[in-house]
């Protein structure tokens, strides 16, 4: 007997679904058989969680997480809170288990046809004179691009006529932002937009993660006490991350950064200390064992709902994770110096 309720097995097969992608007939069995072998309660709360769209890249982050859970031997036992999974390690420890859901645009610029309708408009408007064009945030399908080029026209002419003097313009309207910068070159060129650079979210991404964490971590801890605590940061996107934002989040600066060509994979290896700043380090996340990050698999032909996941332990917390993760990681390579907190953290496994 089908688990899944017709509505959602239909619904899961058909864009989007939280694994981005429709899935197939087959990915949907392998689904149905991941959830029929959960305890009752945590497949209720994930089958509820998948039919309702706000909620559903939460669910896809737990069974991440617990897909990555079962290949180390730490099982799913009940549901403990609305939104946490109690796990059982192979020794015996306990560990809560959630998600949080990050969705993110397919396309970082926005919606292609109108980005390409109004570079090209752009173009045309500068017609030969160099600029670089900087798309602040992804731009919306519904653009005024027509008002767009008549204020830029306006500009270049006060430019020309010498009644505007500066080379940079900022365009600002509701959710459209971007910039422009005139080129110092000599004459016209053959082709006027020199430079064309997308969003930059990174920053923006992180204090959205470091404010989704800190909340989420201290309403669990007010429901359940010290409870060790994993928080899956599911995405339907491929994160992008750079490592150096990351631990600057968690751990803050480090204090030295070593590097060792090691094997011929290389090695990297940093020191940090607990100064309260970093999200790891504040007093609120001491119960917090690690970040989970999970998001599509690359590759054609793949399996629908395959994952990336990669894990960041919380040096500082009460308790570890007592399972050897064997994904991308960051972990102390030995416990924190008792007094300054100091602890050296390496990235291991697959992708060290």
């Amino acid at each position: 007997m089908s688990v899944l309720p017709l509505s959602l097995h239909e619904s899961l097969s058909c864009a989007p679904s939280p694994w981005g992608e429709g899935l197939d007939a087959s990915a949907i069995t392998a689904l149905e058989e991941e959830l029929a072998a959960l305890p009752d309660d945590v497949r209720l709360a994930l089958l509820s969680a998948l039919a309702d769209p706000e909620r559903a890249l939460w669910a896809r982050g737990v069974l991440d997480g617990l897909r990555l859970a079962a290949r180390h031997r730490m099982s799913a036992a009940c549901m403990i809170d609305e939104e946490v999974v109690e796990l059982h390690t192979e020794s015996g420890g306990r560990l809560g288990l959630s998600a949080l859901a990050f969705p993110q645009p397919a396309d970082a610029w926005g919606h292609r046809p109108t980005v390409e309708a109004l570079m090209s408009r752009l173009d045309q408007t500068f017609d030969g004179r160099a600029y670089v064009l900087y798309l602040r945030r992804p731009l919306p399908q519904q653009v005024d691009v027509d008002g767009i080029v008549r204020a830029f026209r306006l500009w270049l002419a006060a430019v020309s006529r010498g009644e505007r003097h500066e080379r940079h313009a900022v365009y600002e309207d509701g959710d459209v932002a971007f910039e422009v910068t005139l080129a110092d070159t000599e004459g016209p060129t053959a082709r006027s937009r020199l430079l064309t650079v997308g969003p930059i979210s990174t920053l923006e991404r992180l204090a959205e993660v470091d404010m989704a964490v800190v909340e989420t971590a201290v309403r669990i801890e007010e429901s359940l006490g010290e409870l060790p605590l994993v928080l899956v940061c599911a995405s339907d996107q491929p994160w992008r991350l750079p490592r150096g934002y990351v631990e600057q989040l968690l751990y803050g600066t480090a204090d030295a950064t070593s590097t060792s060509a090691g094997d011929g994979r290389g090695s990297y290896e940093a020191r940090f200390r607990p100064n309260g700043r970093s999200l790891f380090s504040d007093p609120v996340c001491r119960h917090l064992a690690g970040l989970w990050w999970a998001e599509p698999a690359p590759g054609e032909g793949r399996d629908a709902m395959a994952f990336e996941g990669r894990v960041t332990d919380n040096p500082w917390a009460r308790e570890r994770v007592d399972a050897d993760l064997d994904v991308e990681r960051f972990a102390p390579t030995a416990p924190a110096e008792s007094g300054t907190g100091a602890v050296n953290m390496q990235w291991t496994g697959r992708s060290a």
